[in-house]
């Protein structure tokens, strides 16, 4: 018997060995093989458009083949600033002699064609494979999106624009609120100030008398800051006419003085000379301000200095100073003081020498928003990411997550009792002891098998999806989303897409790292089955994140009316006609949120009655997550899931301030289609009084 055993395992070792080297043969076979078509078979060409919204990258694609009938794939892969790429694959078919034309649409948010802000690379492959996967040839397009840039627009009202040439960095890319944008300047009038607002990130006033502005622009002005724009000041030798258009209840500062720094003279008014410390109670601004300035600008020293009030050292909580500037919060905007002038020869040189300089200024302003880093600055109309949104859906994945640990406890506990003391007991009894070393595996594989069904209904054994749909029920109907997935496999994965989609693919440019730009990490597939999304993973529940716009608008409507959120009250009136009920409703206005108990549909509510469960005034939208989804997290995995949808609704609709209120819908309909399991939320929004 033990000979026959003997003989058994060195016939199974020796068919291991064998199949191994059969199967390590083949594969070197399949690398070795060829295409059936030669690269000169096929010429391709590309041209790029940027979608109206700014929203994504349309690239059509022309194939013209010149050699035999052929169908494969067309992939397409973007340089991706050094960051791990995603492959676009459109399925093809070309008899000899034809041509196809078709668009492959990028967004533009997952996308990073700078590397690290010093010029552009952008360069394009558009890579032909065989219906074997073999690649047949390789298109390269350098510097393919040189005449697209995604760009913060500055606005500058100045009677010394050309001075201020030097604030657009010389076409270089700046690290700006979270990712890198080339620098627009738009010179401004009085007469074109009020009108030209509406697309602009930043305004700099610098070396210009705003008392020329009429009551109505400077109304303009000080909206567009409190619904997020971000106000600039270069004051120096000029603050007072800077300043004299604006009330200091607007500015939360008066100039007390100008210093100049040649003389040592302190100026109050206009040229009326008095002793600085019997105004200020310092020598000079370097103590008054009590920070140091030489960090970012080395010849402020020769620079005149306005001194404001309410940024000296004795009040430094009241503001965020940086360098030789200060900046606070205007509603959901900011105002940023610069104690000089942009203009003054001394401080245009050394700004001149660096972009750092204003880099600086510009991020120290941004910081002062409601933006806060949560999302992309407002001329980008386009999904947004941050951190907190991968919070957000990872809450909402563990709302349903059913692993029942107890369960796998008890069977782990019963195969090692088995597998050891009994196994091994009943074949004793049948004399059987020699089939110990087959019983074992045995049981392993039965009870592989039992972990992998129950996992099944544990979710982990297939793909798992958590999802947001999000709508503009106010305007648009414009409807987009935002997917976490993973599978519990290491192999690639994809999930179809329901719907038709305008474009798809990562949620953030910057996921990973990459030395060869044609490999790629994420997938987007686009057949005559529909679109599909998936990546590659290096190991098992490797989490991917998407982003998915729809083709066609969504219906209905949600009508807000008179908003108002303070500390105590909750006033308005909201008429749900979107066509699902909403189980909680966000409510948010000018740095003030109410969540309040949802609304049936076709119901028109009175926002004072309504049932408020969180009320609160915050700093930046990432506190209303904070204050509700992981508050509520560890007592009530549902509510926190819904308030964590109601965050993402509002990340996604608050774009330049404004009174925004957001309804949730549980299981709503699903992203995904096919066999995944899919957790999805739906969040209506409608905004009131955008700028």
């Amino acid at each position: 018997m033990r000979k026959w055993m003997n003989r058994a395992a060195v016939g199974i070792l020796a068919a291991i060995v064998l199949s191994g080297t059969t199967f390590a043969a083949f594969g070197m076979y399949a690398r070795a093989e060829k295409s059936d078509y030669d690269d000169d078979d096929f010429t391709i060409d590309a041209e790029l458009s940027v979608s109206a919204s700014s929203e994504s990258f349309n690239i059509e694609i022309e194939v013209t083949n010149d050699g035999p009938d052929f169908e494969g794939t067309v992939r397409l892969i973007a340089e991706n600033g050094g960051n791990d790429t995603c492959a676009y694959d459109t399925a093809i078919s070309l008899s000899e002699g034809s041509t196809k034309q078709f668009v492959v649409s990028i967004p533009v948010s997952s996308l990073d064609t700078y590397y690290s802000g010093y010029g552009q690379t952008g360069t394009m492959y558009v890579i032909l494979l065989d219906h074997k996967g073999n690649r047949v040839t390789t298109e390269k397009f350098t510097r393919f999106f040189q005449d697209y840039q995604e760009k913060v627009v500055i606005g500058v009202l100045s009677d010394a624009y050309a001075e201020l040439s030097y604030l657009d960095a010389n076409g270089y890319a700046m690290y700006i609120i979270n990712n890198n944008y080339a620098i627009e300047l738009v010179e401004l009038s009085k007469d074109t100030l009020a009108d030209g607002l509406e697309r602009l990130d930043y305004l700099i006033i610098d070396q210009y008398d705003t008392s020329l502005l009429n009551a109505e622009t400077v109304s303009a002005v000080e909206d567009w800051t409190d619904h997020g724009g971000m106000l600039i000041f270069g004051t120096g030798n000029y603050a007072y006419d800077v300043l004299s258009g604006f009330d200091q209840q607007f500015l939360q500062t008066e100039c007390l003085g100008i210093y100049e720094a040649i003389t040592g003279n302190f100026e109050t008014e206009k040229g009326y000379g008095m002793d600085m410390y019997s105004v200020t109670g310092s020598y000079s601004p370097y103590d008054y301000y009590g920070i140091s300035i030489d960090m970012y600008i080395p010849s402020v020293y020769e620079t005149d200095t306005a001194i404001l009030s309410g940024f000296s050292q004795y009040d430094m909580n009241y503001h965020y100073g940086s360098g030789y500037a200060s900046s606070i919060s205007y509603g959901n905007g900011s105002i940023t003081y610069l104690y000089y002038a942009l203009s003054d020869p001394e401080i245009a040189a050394a700004c001149a020498t660096t972009n750092y300089v204003t880099e600086n200024i510009l991020e120290m302003a941004a910081d002062q928003t409601m933006l806060d880093y949560a999302t992309f600055h407002n001329t980008e109309d386009g999904i947004r990411y941050s951190y907190s949104l991968t919070s957000a859906l990872g809450i909402i994945d563990m709302e349903k997550s059913n692993i029942n640990y107890n369960v796998l406890k008890a069977l782990i506990i019963l195969y090692v009792i088995l597998v050891g003391p009994i196994v091994y007991l009943v074949l004793s009894r049948l004399k059987k002891r020699e089939l110990y070393w087959v019983a074992v595996p045995a049981m392993a594989l039965l009870f592989v098998g039992v972990v992998s069904i129950a996992g099944r209904g544990f979710r982990i054994a297939d793909t798992t999806v958590c999802s947001v749909t999000f709508v503009d029920a106010g305007d648009t109907g414009d409807t987009g989303s935002v997917l976490y997935a993973y599978s519990a496999g290491h192999d690639d994965w994809q999930v179809a897409l329901a719907g038709e989609c305008a474009y798809a693919g990562p949620l953030q440019s910057n996921y990973g790292w990459t030395s060869d730009p044609t490999d790629y990490y994420f997938h987007v597939i686009e057949d005559m089955s529909g679109t599909s999304i998936g990546i590659r993973p290096d190991a098992s529940f490797e989490t991917a994140m998407f982003q998915r716009k729809a083709a066609e608008p969504t219906e209905g409507e949600l009508l807000v009316e008179d908003i108002e959120v303070t500390t105590h009250n909750v006033k308005g009136y909201v008429t749900n006609e979107t066509g699902y009920d909403f189980s909680y409703m966000l409510v948010y206005d000018n740095r003030y949120f109410a969540v309040v108990e949802g609304v049936e549909d076709g119901e028109r509510i009175n926002l004072r009655n309504a049932d408020v469960i969180s009320q609160a005034n915050v700093s930046s939208i990432d506190d209303v997550f904070w204050r509700t989804a992981e508050q509520e997290y560890e007592e009530n995995k549902t509510l926190a899931a819904q308030m964590a949808a109601l965050y993402i609704g509002l990340m996604q609709s608050i774009d330049f301030g404004g009174t925004v209120v957001v309804g949730v819908v549980p299981n709503y309909d699903r992203v995904t289609a096919g066999n995944c399991a899919e957790n999805s939320y739906g969040v209506f929004y409608s905004i009131q009084d955008i700028y």
